[in-house]
């Protein structure tokens, strides 16, 4: 899978709650569609979460949530 294809299926998601774990955000974002994966993105410094993730989904969509 070409990397242009893997972002295609991505969509930030922004605004997490400190402690929230990726298994609850896999949870969560599975309501729209299959999720494949799901990572936060942690600062390397501090080893703290930034409140910020990437949902990837089983296939292209385009997504509104409100």
């Amino acid at each position: 899978m070409s990397t242009e294809e893997k972002q295609a299926r991505s969509v930030f998601v922004g605004n997490i709650p400190h402690g929230t774990t990726e298994e609850q955000m896999r949870e969560i974002c599975s309501t729209v569609g299959p999720v494949v994966s799901f990572r936060i993105v942690f600062d390397r410094e501090t080893g703290n979460p930034k409140g910020y993730g990437f949902a990837e989904y089983a296939g292209k969509r385009i997504f509104f949530l409100d």
